[in-house]
């Protein structure tokens, strides 16, 4: 599409069926289910896999959040940086859930696509920011594994 088409102006954009869609995870989520003669990066719809994995988008949308929150607080930044721990918490939880070394166990998945740039997007910006490390300080295995040897996201 045009730009004058997005008037949002958020990346990145595709046009399917002439329909303008943006937000990466929207659009990974569409490509999926509008080609479905390919290796699947999500379970069946109506399996508890697939409630699984929604409910880890779920999550990684609450990351943002509180990342977001933490990120761009002045007031309550201490509160702001305990829920983004608490986050994280779970988020690394769910990491070692399946036994990896993705998310979802064997297979790489949209939701390992749709988690790697955020924990490499909060681990940047925390560590510049707010001098917070989320790898290397041994809190978060699971999130220091995934940095390091390439298997989760």
């Amino acid at each position: 599409p045009r730009p004058l088409q997005v008037p949002s102006g958020l990346l990145p954009v595709i046009e399917l069926d002439g329909r303008v869609v943006t937000e990466s995870g929207v659009i990974m989520s569409l490509l999926e289910e509008q080609f479905p003669n390919h290796n699947p990066l999500m379970p069946p719809a109506g399996t508890p896999a697939r409630a699984r994995a929604d409910g880890l988008m779920r999550l990684e949308r609450r990351l943002f959040s509180d990342w977001l929150n933490w990120l761009c607080s002045d007031r309550g930044h201490e509160r702001a940086r305990q829920q983004f721990e608490a986050t994280m918490d779970l988020v690394a939880a769910e990491m070692d859930r399946e036994g990896g070394p993705f998310f979802l166990g064997s297979s790489l998945s949209l939701v390992d696509i749709t988690f790697c740039p955020m924990l490499e997007r909060s681990a940047a910006s925390l560590a510049y920011y707010k001098g917070f490390y989320t790898r290397g300080k041994g809190r978060w295995p699971a999130v220091d594994r995934s940095a390091g040897t390439g298997g989760r996201a």
